[in-house]
């Protein structure tokens, strides 16, 4: 449980991080679009104002000379303010400025060749006009990236508008200044085409634009298009078509209408960008709620899972210990108690470990019944073994019955008989029987009970090897030498007669037949 429980908080912190630096970034994206408004605003007046003022140069107006060093150095400053939020936007957002950034910086360093021969004269209006369009257009670029690239759904639809009213706003500038170049009369053929198809461009982008303006925007449009400015310059198309003279209050009104496709798109890009830092800041506060609670929950599940592994560990401790206390001390103790021919109540003593009734307790129930089926064995064999014992016991005592009185017969015979020879054969079968009471003695001891001899008073050391020598097989081959004069308490006195006995037996087995077995002993140091 542990181990999926700390994947399960390492997976939740991971994710929390992930969805705090994504809400961060995306802030910081809207603050940065924020910041850039009023340079980019800036920006795309001072080159309109510097494309007008450059085409009237070019067309020979000196009134406009003061007026357009002016307009330069309101570019140069712009350039510079937009220069720097490139890189703070290039930064949060590399791929919305992939296109942008460096089409700004060539056209940047071409602005001062273009400049040189806009003063010598040695540009055409159409090159003129090229280039601070495109110079415009970055803008206009620059926005479709962010647009594309916008962390937020919501403001995609926004930023492309104002994109497509940057594109309208930048062709109205273009056709005032063409207006203004030409001093109330568009006398040039081709000027006056390229005059009529900026308007018309405008009028159709405008037309396709007005569908997706919504609020403020919408109304404003709709005041625009409602004005007596807007139609004193869709009225005066045909005749300017034809004649190229500008109706009277045609620069007032070109001023005017140009002003407010400025207005409007720089209203649709404020409102993109508020939307921008509204979803930023909801996307933030989304990313801080799922992100603590996810973690609120792994780290919960991590607790719990802690408590029941505490609880689990604790439970086969407790069966553990149990178990090794029955298996270590009480089960040894009840098979010794049947083993010693005891009385032993199984049910009664015997300890039922109870762990519950999940798989633990049933590992705890197989035990009991393990060890109950051991005690029962136990009890089985301890009975098995006092039975045989009983048998053993049963016989050794018939047997001690039988060579006792054959003992007895045997002094007697032995005390009445004068002949060499017989009395030697009734010497063998005293020996004999002296052997079959040694092994009915030893039946006795693997029943259970003592030898039937015992010696109250204690006995020289002489006299219990001599009675161990005379239970032997080959009791001929075997002398005693070099005993000490001791005495052995009369405890011990049969089980020394019946261990010396069995070792004599050994040496003679497992000797050559005419080797002598020799018994002997001396006082060590410490008796």
């Amino acid at each position: 449980m542990l181990i999926p429980s700390l994947a399960l908080v390492v997976t939740g912190g991971v994710f929390a991080g992930i969805r705090f630096y994504d809400g961060i970034h995306a802030r910081e994206w809207s603050n940065g679009l924020t910041i850039q408004i009023a340079p980019v605003i800036g920006f795309v007046d001072a080159a309109q104002n510097e494309r007008a003022r450059s085409l009237g140069v070019a067309n020979g107006d000196p009134r406009v000379l003061g007026d357009l060093q002016t307009a330069r150095k309101a570019t140069d400053a712009a350039v510079q303010k937009m220069s720097d939020i490139a890189l703070s936007l290039q930064r949060l957002n590399p791929d919305a400025m992939t296109k942008s950034t460096p089409a700004f910086r060539a056209l940047v360093a071409q602005l001062p060749a273009i400049r040189e021969r806009v003063d010598g004269r040695a540009l055409a209006d159409d090159d003129i006009d090229d280039f601070y369009t495109k110079l415009v257009g970055v803008v206009a670029t620059g926005l479709d990236g962010a647009a594309r690239t916008s962390p937020f759904p919501a403001t995609v639809a926004e930023e492309t508008v104002a994109s497509g009213l940057l594109r309208i706003s930048d062709l109205g500038a273009r056709a005032a200044g063409i207006a203004a170049a030409a001093s109330g009369n568009i006398s040039s053929t081709s000027d006056r085409l390229r005059y009529i198809t900026l308007v018309a461009s405008l009028h159709n982008q405008l037309d396709a634009v007005s569908e997706k303006l919504t609020g403020a925007e919408l109304t404003r449009y709709q005041r625009l298009v409602a004005s007596d400015e807007w139609r004193l310059l869709v009225g005066g198309q045909p005749e300017l078509a034809e004649t190229g003279q500008l109706p009277s209050g045609w620069s007032v009104a070109q001023r005017k209408v140009d002003a407010e496709l400025k207005g409007l798109w720089g209203d649709q890009f404020q409102d993109a960008e508020r939307e921008a830092v509204s979803a930023a800041e909801r996307m933030l506060v989304w990313a801080i709620v799922a992100g603590v609670a996810v973690l609120v929950i792994a780290v919960l599940a991590f607790v719990v899972a802690t408590h029941l592994a505490r609880a689990l560990v604790a439970r086969l401790r407790s069966l553990r210990n149990e178990t090794l206390e029955l298996a270590e001390h009480v089960l040894p103790a009840m098979v010794q108690r049947l083993h010693d021919g005891q009385p032993v109540d199984v049910d009664s003593e015997l300890v039922v470990i109870d762990a519950g009734i999940d798989e633990i307790g049933e590992v705890a129930e197989a035990f009991n019944a393990a060890q109950r089926t051991a005690v029962a064995a136990a009890e089985a064999e301890a009975k098995t073994r006092g039975g045989i014992n009983r048998v053993y016991l049963d016989i050794a005592r018939r047997s001690q019955v039988v060579v006792h009185q054959q003992l007895k017969v045997l002094d007697a015979a032995e005390a009445k008989q004068d002949d060499p020879e017989h009395l030697e054969l009734l010497f063998q079968l005293d020996h004999l029987a002296t052997r079959a009471r040694r092994n009915a003695e030893n039946l006795l001891i693997l029943g259970g009970e003592q030898p039937g001899r015992k010696w109250r008073q204690p006995v020289s050391l002489e006299e219990v090897v001599r009675s161990a020598v005379s239970e032997t097989r080959d009791f001929s081959r075997v002398s005693a030498v070099r005993l000490p004069e001791v005495r052995v308490h009369g405890r011990a006195v049969a089980d020394l007669i019946h261990l010396l006995a069995e070792l004599i037996d050994n040496a003679s087995a497992f000797s050559p037949p005419d080797a002598v077995v020799s018994v002997g002993g001396h006082l060590v140091g410490k008796g």
